[in-house]
């Protein structure tokens, strides 16, 4: 082609050749085709501007013969759904037929036969990548008079299926929840007015569903001294919506009620709705937390009187108002005596008996503006306010003291208790709450410890005892947990011979860099309660330093080991014991006891030692001659052995007199059926002695 600016030339050059072949010259034609290379741009600009338009589209486009065997036309998009590109597609036009879902393709076929101006049908279509997308397929039939073919488009419309099932699915959950008789649930405009309602939504309310359309929400409440209107009835909807609840309704009938209101704006308006709420009747569900709260506060159980959180919580308001009216106030703690004798020797039931006489002893004693609570176990707490001088405090203390001795019937029987009890003053002692009951209680403890039954004030020597004990407990607590303890052993040898019977194990403290004995922290520990921890730890290291011992050859070395009666009283500790980790159970061990172990009252540890024995455990009567003896009760027991006080080989002034009590200890002990260890053998005369009294170790 040769282009002027007006006009267009196709210059045909055609050479011609002589007989020999040899090029002679050429012929050249000039053909005019101005009007015919016009035309073409024409045509192909319409090209592009149309693959441009349908390479833009969502949808792929394409244009097939009319038996659609055949593809002309595929857009760029094609590439995008199926993963074939246009060439692809074009070159084997066979290829988007064969990846119609097969459940799918009959559907498809008859859809184009039936339709033959155009069809649209839906499918499932699977991808180059293997994917399951869903399509749908609209063509039309174009009939020219020189050609008939078939233009059509594909769309990927998986997306808008699933919004369109999730938005079923959720129509069908709003209907459900909507009709559902459980709760009232009603769709609210922008001003909080009712557009529907459901049944049980009228029912709350006692009005049908005509006349509660158009009525603010705010027109169903009862606004009290113990509900109060939520905030969005007097003002737009929150639109991060509004928690459940509890809120006082007032029905048509004028009952009240208790519901609970959970507001959920929608995404967007729908008409004149902009909210659902959820109202539900939580009456019997209130009333049932209001008592639940109430026993929360109180000691419903046993005696009614306020429990120890809310004694505290009722201090502390009672101290406020003592600070804003400038008036004193007087703490009392009491911790009854002899209360354990009760529960030991007529059970729990008896004991709560006890406590409940206590209690109605108490508030008849007080005055009516004292408040008396329990502040667990045993201990009662009095919060003493308005009056002028100390002496009326101590008044009251006798007549509380007076009304404790008086005789409480229990199991066809009359018991006898008395009190300690301790003072502590605002603003004298503390200022605030947990001051008072520290201090209180030390007070209770001093008086408990002179014997009881009277009454203490609280004293700064008091609180340094008290301190005391709390980095006592402190300090033991954290030996437990960091494992401060060990276990060391004084040997048992046979009087005859000396060789080894056996070791008794001590428990010792490494406390800030030396070593305490047991003599030091035991007692604490029985007081503390911590005992029953010490205990665990003691027989963990025991269990322990037995496995060594077997591997070195000493299985048949017999341990002994002391017990208190508080731990054996405990029933989880001996629970553990029982499960000793050993082949023959408890044998070998030797559980060693003192003789007050048969004080009357400690029934429940005789009980435990019988049970050791049954395992195969061995008992002895530690410091036996030091203590009071139930000879009874040893018989019924029948100690393995009997280990004499260490005081008892220790021979006086009156040498003599001290032989022959040593003989007689050792003659009653073989009479009960006992081994005779002499603990405290220092020398070689004591041991003659021992040897020669009868002693066996």
């Amino acid at each position: 082609e040769a282009r002027g600016d007006d006009q267009s030339y196709l210059v045909q050059v055609l050479p011609y050749l002589d007989r020999e072949g040899i090029c002679r010259g050429a012929i050249i034609t000039l053909t005019e085709v101005t009007e015919l290379i016009r035309l073409r741009r024409t045509a192909d600009t319409a090209l592009a501007e149309f693959t441009r338009v349908t390479n833009a589209l969502d949808e792929a486009v394409w244009k097939r013969d009319l038996s659609m065997s055949r593809i002309e036309y595929a857009s760029d998009r094609i590439r995008d759904l199926t993963g074939w590109s246009p060439a692809d597609v074009i070159e084997h036009p066979e290829l988007l037929d064969q990846c119609i879902d097969p459940d799918d393709i009959d559907r498809v076929r008859s859809a184009r036969l039936e339709r033959p101006d155009g069809w649209s049908v839906e499918y499932q279509f699977i991808t180059r990548d293997g994917r399951k997308r869903s399509m749908i397929e609209s063509a039309v039939v174009v009939r020219d008079t020189d050609e008939h073919f078939v233009v059509g488009t594909l769309a990927d419309i998986t997306d808008r299926i699933e919004i369109e099932q999730r938005a079923a699915d959720l129509s069908l959950v709003f209907e459900a929840v909507y009709n559902s008789r459980a709760f009232g649930a009603a769709v609210l405009d922008a001003e909080a007015r009712v557009v529907m309602a459901n049944t049980a939504f009228c029912t709350l309310v006692g009005y049908d569903m005509a006349s509660v359309v158009g009525v603010p929400m705010l027109a169903f409440h009862h606004p009290d001294e113990r509900g109060h209107a939520p905030h969005y009835l007097n003002d737009e909807p929150p639109t991060d919506g509004m928690e459940s609840n509890a809120y006082h309704l007032s029905n048509r009938d004028g009952n009240s009620l208790w519901v609970t209101i959970d507001l959920r704006p929608l995404a967007r308006p729908v008409g004149l709705s902009t909210a659902m709420v959820i109202v539900q009747d939580v009456t019997e569900l209130k009333t049932s937390n209001d008592l639940l709260a109430r026993q929360a506060s109180y000691d419903e159980a046993v005696t009614g009187l306020l429990n120890r959180n809310y004694f505290g919580e009722a201090l502390s308001r009672e101290l406020d108002r003592c600070r804003r009216d400038s008036k004193p106030l007087a703490l009392v703690w009491l911790d009854l005596d002899r209360f354990k004798e009760v529960n030991d020797q007529h059970g729990h039931e008896a004991g709560d008996i006890v406590l409940k006489a206590v209690a109605d002893r108490l508030i008849a004693t007080v005055r009516s503006h004292d408040t008396v609570g329990r502040l667990g176990g045993d201990e009662f707490g009095i919060i003493v306010s308005g009056y002028e001088r100390i002496v009326e405090v101590e008044h009251l203390l006798d007549r509380v003291l007076d009304v404790l001795q008086v005789p409480i019937s229990v199991a066809h029987s009359a018991v006898v208790i008395g009190g300690s009890l301790g003072v502590a003053r605002y603003p004298e002692d503390s200022t605030d709450a947990d001051g008072l009951m520290r201090a209180a209680d030390a007070a209770m403890y001093s008086v408990k410890v002179e014997g009881g039954l009277a009454y203490g004030h609280y004293s700064e020597s008091m609180n340094a005892a008290s301190e005391g004990r709390r980095v006592m407990r402190e300090a033991m607590a954290a030996a437990i947990t960091m494992h401060d303890f060990e276990l060391f052993y004084q040997p048992i040898t046979f009087t005859v011979g000396g060789d080894l019977w056996g070791a008794e194990a001590l428990i010792r403290w490494h406390r800030d860099d030396r070593v305490v004995t047991a003599g030091e922290f035991i007692e604490f520990a029985e007081e503390s309660g911590q005992i029953r921890q010490l205990g665990q730890v003691t027989f963990a290291l025991l269990r322990r330093d037995l496995e060594t011992l077997r591997n070195a050859g000493h299985g048949a070395v017999s341990i002994s080991v002391n017990m208190s009666v508080r731990q054996l009283e405990d029933r989880t500790f001996t629970d553990q014991l029982k499960n000793w980790p050993a082949a023959g159970g408890l044998d070998g061990l030797v559980i060693e006891v003192v003789e007050s172990v048969f004080l009357p009252g400690n029934w429940r540890a005789v009980d435990a030692l019988h049970a050791l024995v049954n395992q195969g455990a061995k008992i002895s009567i530690d410091d036996y001659g030091s203590g009071f003896s139930n000879l009874v009760l040893m018989k019924e027991l029948s100690p393995t052995f009997i280990k004499m006080d260490q005081t008892l080989i220790a021979l006086g002034d009156d040498h003599e007199r001290s032989r022959l009590v040593l003989k007689s200890a050792i003659e009653m002990s073989h009479a009960l059926g006992a081994t005779v260890v002499v603990e405290g053998v220092e020398d070689e005369a004591q041991r003659e002695l021992a040897s020669e009294l009868g002693a066996e170790l």
